[in-house]
């Protein structure tokens, strides 16, 4: 057989996607004691190690790709569906883990002579070197050619998006986490024919809210409240000055022109105190922080510090999403949205404070040190996540998910 192409991949992906999700709704209505591998092969009446391996398929793997290669046969899933009927659960749940279990068995006609056989194509480098390589290009270089046209179309361009956001327990509310975000745009393009500069965020206005606050380097974090400000510092002078109004239907700050600043940069500071849900004081299995890219964008970087005390019952998992992707925050998991996801797989590196600071430009050293100092928060108590990528997909949703153990 011919190596996959990337069009084969992607549609392997989303099936193996798309099977997980099935997995996962039908074991979230079997009782606690049987999330286990012991307990769901006594309480199902199925072979240990096929159990083991819906367990793996379901929680312990990231991609579309690595559920295929550790799910049990065809057979072992018929049956695994044959059993959730007998036991009671959910006709609906049902019906979706058989259409999937279908496009399963026929992907393995389509793509190899077994399952077997396509867990070996799956792994195989040349399978895997093939990811992103068909339609005249590498998948950075369809990024670039993507942002070069967007950029053309649209007449306006960010040359970098450095966010870092910081998530930890709401010590006036137990039952939210308090995200802390900064979120900086620098070299800012626009010609004179591109729409306003605008800057969104996902938190509703307040009744009293009238608009974006000037933050210093000395300004102190406002604790329990939602608030709004530009880090005039990091910014060009004359953006607060700029500032027009805001949309309350659509949570987006607009500005004017900013005369003789071409480009320009601009940074906002975000304090959401009730929008995420605390996994230590809730039953809410997921949480999830994301960066939209409203218009071309060079380039990427995106920081989570997670406090370690959260961390510690976590695991995370990351995915480019269709920007219209609504997500329910506390609910929804990155497998419950694979009919969104994107083919770009950014890379999502753990590191450290410290680590992560010697990579940073010096402005961005900057921009963080005041951002622990503005919460008053240590920084070694926190895990890092870092994503960076180049040329991100213009009107995509890059998230970052943690599901809470």
């Amino acid at each position: 057989m011919t190596p996959l192409n990337e069009q084969d991949l992607m549609a392997l992906s989303r099936t193996g996607e798309q099977i997980r999700h099935a997995i996962r709704q039908l074991l979230q209505d079997v009782p606690e004691q049987a999330r286990t591998i012991t307990g769901l092969s006594e309480f199902m009446d199925i072979n240990r190690s096929n159990s083991q391996r819906l367990l793996t398929a379901a929680h312990r793997v990231k991609t579309g790709h690595d559920v295929i290669c550790a799910l049990p046969g065809i057979e072992a899933l018929d049956e695994f569906v044959t059993k959730s009927k007998q036991l009671g659960l959910d006709k609906i749940k049902l019906a979706e883990a058989g259409k999937a279990i279908e496009q399963f068995r026929l992907a393995i006609h389509r793509y190899a002579r077994s399952h077997a056989d396509l867990k070996r194509r799956l792994s195989t480098p040349q399978s895997q070197g093939n990811i992103g390589q068909s339609l005249g290009g590498s998948a950075l270089e369809l990024r670039h050619q993507h942002f070069i046209a967007s950029k053309q179309l649209l007449g306006v361009a960010t040359e970098q998006l450095f966010s870092v956001h910081i998530l930890f327990e709401n010590p006036h509310r137990q039952a939210y986490l308090q995200e802390l975000a900064l979120v900086a745009k620098q070299g800012i393009l626009r010609n004179r024919h591109a729409q306003p500069f605008i800057q969104y965020y996902s938190h509703s206005n307040p009744p009293d809210f009238e608009g974006p606050q000037p933050i210093q380097l000395d300004s102190e974090m406002q604790p329990d409240q939602f608030s709004v400000g530009v880090i005039e510092p990091f910014s060009s002078d004359g953006l607060m000055q700029a500032y027009s109004g805001y949309s309350a239907a659509h949570s987006a700050l607009v500005f004017n022109e900013l005369g003789e600043h071409h480009p320009f940069d601009a940074t906002f500071l975000f304090s959401n105190p009730d929008e995420l849900a605390n996994p230590l004081h809730s039953d809410s299995p997921f949480s999830s922080t994301s960066i939209s890219i409203k218009h071309p964008t060079a380039r990427l970087q995106m920081l989570v510090f997670l406090h370690k005390d959260i961390d510690r019952q976590s695991n995370v998992s990351t995915g480019c999403y269709a920007a219209n992707s609504k997500v329910q925050e506390g609910k929804l998991s990155s497998d419950e949205l694979w009919s969104e996801k994107l083919p770009d797989s950014p890379e999502l590196r753990l590191t450290s404070y410290e680590s992560v600071m010697q990579q940073l430009q010096h402005r961005q050293q900057m921009m963080l040190d005041f951002l622990f100092h503005h919460a008053n928060l240590v920084p070694e108590q926190f895990s890092c996540y870092l994503l960076g990528i180049q040329y991100p997909i213009w009107s995509s949703t890059y998230r970052i998910y943690f599901a809470h153990r």
